[in-house]
């Protein structure tokens, strides 16, 4: 995997990748070496999806239970 290819499905907006060769989540669960493509734009069901990262280094598990904790300081 190289860095430029990496960069191309980064900026690349979800309307001009191909539907067919996008991956479905099923086949890439649980692997360990994906192809860079997988690492952006994955199929659920019959909706291409575009994975986005951050570079503040906080894990989806950390941002979910900081949303729910704010969620739940309000209903109080």
């Amino acid at each position: 995997m190289s860095l430029e290819e990496l960069i191309r499905y980064k900026n690349m907006p979800i309307e001009n990748i191909d539907r067919k060769i996008v991956p479905d989540i099923e086949d890439i669960k649980g692997k360990k070496n994906i192809a860079p493509l997988s690492m952006y734009f994955m199929k659920v069901g019959n909706v291409v999806v575009k994975c986005s990262y951050a570079g503040n280094g906080r894990h989806l598990e950390d941002c979910l239970l900081s949303y729910l904790k704010k969620k739940a300081m309000l209903l109080d």
